[in-house]
């Protein structure tokens, strides 16, 4: 019967509470400041106002207010709290207050300076609408709404402190037409050394060509890279260190990419950013095709590409205050190997993307029949030494080189016969043999490999790789290698 009666005159006490809510604008007076509960679960409240309340002059908001026995924390400025308060001068708010609600100060035309918390704080749409008075503020906000600060003429100067939390991790929101007819600007400071999210409107168009947008120590780089905050004309650095967050500078050497932080990659080029300090960060590392990593430095030490990198990636915690890192990318070598009929080849190392010039000198009774590069026919480029110069070179090639042996007489040779014979991968390959001549394949051995009569037409034969074949005709004789 007790525990029945107790949870009736709980019952009660929570109605005639709520009663009293919806009754009122406020739950209780404490020294000329009105309050809401916002949770007695929690023992919260939120500054509140009375029908006709004039607050005025100087007025400072405590952290906790007793009422009723018990200790409530003031965390809130609620909506209209001091709407139309024209005598208000100065705002001092706690630490402990997390939101500034809609409309809180609206038409406060005589506020002229605010304490805001030295943690985050959500500042909600139309907060300060019309403080015409109003000309500078500093803020730790984490969320300025849309229109929160609109028609602030007078506002000049806007420092955006920081904190733990929004320096790096870009909590920090400043929304739609935020400082919309705020015309004075001419100040921007921001503790952050990463950008906060902010839209394209968020200032009047003339504050990014007249104010001048002030950003921490090597920072100016990637705020004048980021969109919206690129629209200032005038960045400037101003010293700031911030123990919290530290330097990474990372560059790519050669045709190679190095992607980091998501949105940030450097090609043949480096990039200084400010991150946070003790994080961790993966760099997702892409050579160009024909190159390959060849090198990485970790402030100015070599370090053993095997160590750390599996397959293109690699993942780093960063400790120091400045932490560098050097990608160098290199071509990968390209092989070309020159094939003719003695005994053997010649392998020619090239870089990726360049030529090399062969010099081909056939021997006493013999002329040059052809000379193919990977099965392309390249005799026509051969200058009056012999010389052939490739193309540039892009990946591993065979340089093929056929002789024919002639007479002084010249009885037996071109002249007389126009037969081209050259290689194409395993393939041996006859052309413009004169019709109805009779074809005669031997190897090196002297053993007939095949024979057939030409009706002029290019043929292509397999024959067995890595030996050299004597293809005769009724006026000449070809050497080649496969």
């Amino acid at each position: 019967m007790i525990h029945k009666d107790l949870k009736k005159w709980m019952a009660t006490l929570m109605m005639g509470l709520f009663a009293t809510v919806n009754v009122q604008a406020y739950d209780f007076e404490k020294d000329g400041i009105f309050y809401n509960v916002t949770s007695l679960e929690d023992l919260t409240v939120e500054v509140t106002y009375e029908n006709n309340t004039d607050y005025s002059g100087n007025i400072t908001i405590p952290e906790a207010v007793e009422w009723n026995e018990r200790t409530f924390t003031v965390t809130a400025i609620g909506e209209d709290a001091f709407y139309y308060n024209t005598a208000l001068e100065t705002i001092e708010l706690p630490n402990t207050i997390t939101e500034i609600k809609r409309y809180a100060f609206r038409n406060c035309s005589d506020l002229k300076r605010v304490k805001f918390p030295d943690n985050e704080v959500m500042i909600s749409d139309h907060a300060f609408l019309e403080c015409t008075s109003l000309t500078s503020i500093m803020t730790p906000a984490t969320f300025i709404s849309r229109n929160a600060f609109e028609g602030c003429s007078a506002l000049t100067y806007v420092i955006f402190s920081a904190t733990e939390a929004n320096n790096d991790w870009q909590r920090f929101v400043i929304e739609e037409q935020a400082f919309n007819g705020c015309n004075s600007l001419d100040s921007i400071v921001i503790y952050m050394d990463t950008p906060p999210d902010i839209q394209e409107n968020s200032f009047p168009a003339n504050t990014y060509f007249n104010a001048t947008l002030f950003v921490p120590q090597d920072c100016k780089e990637v705020y004048a890279s980021t969109e919206v905050w690129n629209n200032f004309s005038n960045i400037d650095e101003f010293d700031y260190s911030n123990p919290n967050s530290c330097t990474l500078s990372v560059s790519s050497i050669g045709c190679g990419t190095v992607s980091f932080l998501d949105d940030q990659s450097v090609y043949n080029n480096s990039i200084t950013r400010k991150v946070k300090k003790e994080s961790t960060i993966e760099f997702h590392i892409t050579a160009d095709y024909g190159y390959k990593l060849k090198a990485i430095q970790i402030n100015g030490i070599d370090v053993p590409i095997t160590e750390l990198v599996t397959s293109t990636n690699l993942s780093e915690t960063l400790w120091l205050d400045s932490n560098s890192y050097a990608f160098t990318f290199c071509p990968i070598p390209v092989t070309l190997t020159v094939q003719q009929a003695e005994s053997g080849c010649v392998e020619v190392e090239a870089e990726y993307g360049q030529t090399r010039t062969v010099r081909i000198m056939p021997y006493d009774g013999w002329r040059i029949n052809s000379v193919t590069l990977d099965g392309t026919d390249y005799t026509y480029m051969l200058d009056a030494e012999n010389r052939f110069t490739t193309p540039e070179l892009y990946s591993n090639a065979f340089l093929n080189v056929a002789f024919e042996q002639y007479d002084s007489d010249g009885v037996r040779g071109i002249s007389a016969d126009g037969t081209k014979v050259y290689a194409q991968e395993s393939r041996l390959v006859i052309d413009q043999a004169t019709p109805g001549s009779l074809i005669r394949i031997y190897d090196e051995s002297g053993r007939e490999m095949k024979s057939f009569t030409t009706d002029g037409s290019r043929t292509e034969t397999t024959l067995p790789a890595n030996h050299v074949y004597i293809v005769k005709t009724p006026q000449k004789s070809v050497k080649i290698k496969l």
